[in-house]
């Protein structure tokens, strides 16, 4: 899954995915423009689900938002 997150300009790309290799991990990835992806790692899908409340917090207590194009889309 993914989803983009703006503030004012900027803008943030959110993915949740299978973990590469042979693993049952998943993982959640955070992209901004101005620096290289963090990607965390998690074992199970209620840890990736805590992992992604928390970062889903920091990131609105930040000012990021859902991108509007991609609400008006999902409103028609």
């Amino acid at each position: 899954m993914i989803w983009f997150l703006e503030r004012n300009r900027d803008l943030v790309i959110c993915e949740i995915r299978r973990a590469g290799d042979a693993s049952p991990a998943y993982e959640f990835e955070v992209a901004t423009g101005d620096a290289p992806p963090r990607t965390q790692r998690f074992n199970s899908p209620t840890e990736l689900i805590d992992g992604y409340l928390r970062e889903q917090a920091q990131l609105r207590a930040q000012g990021w938002r859902p991108r509007a194009s991609d609400i008006e889309v999902l409103m028609e």
